[in-house]
């Protein structure tokens, strides 16, 4: 046919579709117009308020005594249920997760800590490491503003059409920034860190009468606590009272900031992480009722109301927001995991141990969703990858092939779905700038080794201290979910690098792409070669691939 149609006279002619290529501003040009082709304009603003841990098993008994009243309203007038977690489920891959609609093999932060590519230790993770876009980078993209205040990994701050503010900034875990190099990168816009600094606190401000709101503590006791903190103040923070201290003030400073952003305009997409209950309950969940034998007549005397308390004080926090929002607003309550309590709490160990932060770690966290186009009324399990799909449909976006989870659906009514018929498009990836064009270049974080020592201290990481152990995010046994252990000499740093290349190995293995699992098991033994839960994942890749002799040997 083709011979003949030239005989003819026609011509031959192959036609290519591809992304477009040329200078940067003009193919982000013509990508960002693709998006918009595709965007309908529903009138919605999305705010997300991010309780890390929050628990309806401590939530609801808590309603039921009137003691959350603007949870009690968003749950009256809204959609909700459980959010099942991932795993493993440590915080950074689980709001990472949220805020790309990917799973951590995919963005790329996989825990709490990462080798530095060019000192080779170990350092927290940061946004360098993420390799998706997130809800933030895709409004820019679309023109659409937002505000992202204190989420996970998210220093430096990348450019965005409204405010970033990094997880260090006031983060309880790191301590405010404060030196020149740590000011780079800690907001964009970077000159906002100077406008807020007022309003920042720090945990030298949390007063006698404001902890005892918490836990019961004398003048005595608190004046000595207080004195210790100027004497060793890395012993310190590892003591209840004083690592409350900064719970408080972390959670202060991000709440003016939160208010600050909502005062001068609401944004298109509105975010706030609060980390304060997971890190409460990481200090105080053993000494909640009934008393637990890990706890003396007097810490459960002391501490007992100290998770209660907290909640009680987040739903404030959640009420001066909500009083913030434009009535357009759909809010959406989600936390990552939940928490254990009462006689489901790990027996032996208590939460803070180190190196096992998802022992304590229950598999269901919350889901509220309120406002214009939601349909009330409970809702069947759905998951963290879930949220980012169901913001940009909302938002009037069409949702990306290449986001695994779905639109929420059943939270939203007849009506609105009707209007607004849902649109996607492949990814996201190729909208826009590209991440490595954006990306702002900041000197190395000065703060690294204080913000080690936090993690430690609340069991994030392990320290060397405790032994073994093949306990897995969730308490299941998975191998690499947050293990302990040391790696040779007690080198706490390299032991995090173990466990980094295990949650690496085991997602991968999850996957059954049993090659890349068996490289980053091998990566875990360079450092340790006797690790015990490397060992045994070692055995189920082999099992996995039907290598029987392999894994038996």
């Amino acid at each position: 046919v083709r011979g003949d149609l030239e005989a003819l006279g026609f011509t031959a002619v192959t036609l290519k579709l591809a992304r477009p290529r040329g200078a940067p501003d003009a193919v982000a040009a013509i990508t960002a117009r693709a998006l918009r082709d595709r965007m309908a304009d529903t009138k919605l603003k999305v705010a997300i308020l991010g309780p890390d841990g929050a628990d309806w098993e401590i939530i609801d008994p808590l309603l039921a005594k009137g003691q959350l009243p603007n949870l009690a309203r968003l749950k009256a007038r809204g959609a909700w249920g459980n959010i099942k977690t991932m795993t493993p489920a440590l915080s950074p891959l689980l709001w990472t997760s949220i805020a790309t609609g990917k799973p951590p093999e995919e963005h790329g932060i996989i825990d709490f800590l990462v080798k530095d590519t060019e000192t080779g230790l170990a350092v927290p993770v940061s946004s360098r490491w993420r390799k998706v876009k997130a809800l933030w980078n895709i409004f820019s993209d679309a023109a659409r503003s937002s505000a992202f205040i204190a989420w996970w990994a998210t220093w430096p701050a990348e450019p965005v059409d409204g405010f970033m503010i990094s997880d260090r900034v006031a983060y309880s875990l790191f301590g405010f920034v404060s030196n020149d190099p740590e000011r780079q990168g800690a907001t964009y816009p970077e000159t906002y860190l100077d406008e807020i600094r007022p309003r920042l606190v720090d945990d030298g401000a949390i007063t006698l009468d404001e902890i005892r709101k918490f836990v019961v503590v004398s003048p005595a006791q608190f004046a000595a606590l207080r004195r210790q903190v100027q004497e060793d103040p890395k012993v310190a923070y590892r003591e209840p009272v004083n690592h409350l201290t900064k719970i408080l003030a972390s959670a202060r400073s991000y709440q003016a900031i939160a208010l600050d952003i909502l005062g001068r305009g609401q944004p298109d997409l509105f975010s706030i992480y609060y980390q304060g209950i997971d890190e409460v309950c990481h200090r105080f969940a053993h000494y909640m009722p009934p008393r637990m034998d890990m706890a003396t007549a007097e810490e459960y005397a002391a501490y007992r109301d100290a998770v209660f308390a907290y909640y009680r004080y987040q739903d404030r926090l959640i009420g001066e927001i909500l009083a913030k929002l434009s009535p357009d607003t759909v809010v959406l309550v989600v936390s990552d995991h939940g928490f254990q309590n009462g006689s489901s709490r790990p027996a032996k160990e208590p939460p803070y141990i180190e190196g096992k932060p998802g022992l304590w770690h229950r598999r269901y966290g919350i889901l509220i969703a309120a406002g214009p186009g939601i349909r009330p009324g409970r809702l069947d399990t759905t998951s963290l990858l879930d949220i980012a799909p169901t913001v940009l449909y909302l938002a009037g976006m069409p949702v990306a092939d290449d986001m695994q989870g779905s639109v929420i659906k059943e939270a939203i009514d007849d009506a609105f779905q009707a209007r607004f018929p849902p649109r996607t498009l492949p990814s996201y990836e190729g909208v826009g700038r590209s991440l490595e064009q954006i990306r702002p270049v900041v000197a190395g974080s000065g703060a690294d080794e204080e913000m080690v020592a936090r993690l430690k201290s609340l069991g994030y990481v392990g320290g060397g201290q405790e032994a073994g152990g093949a306990d897995g995010a969730d308490g299941a046994g998975t191998p690499g979910a947050g293990a302990g252990g040391a790696a040779p000499g007690g080198d706490a740093g390299g032991q995090a690098l173990v466990t980094a290349h295990l949650n690496e190995a085991g997602l991968h293995a999850k996957n059954k792409d049993y090659a890349r699992a068996q490289a980053a098991v091998a990566e875990a033994l360079k450092i340790n070669p006797d690790f015990i839960p490397a060992l045994l994942l070692t055995i189920q890749i082999e099992e996995g691939q039907k290598h029987f002799d392999r894994a038996i040997a």
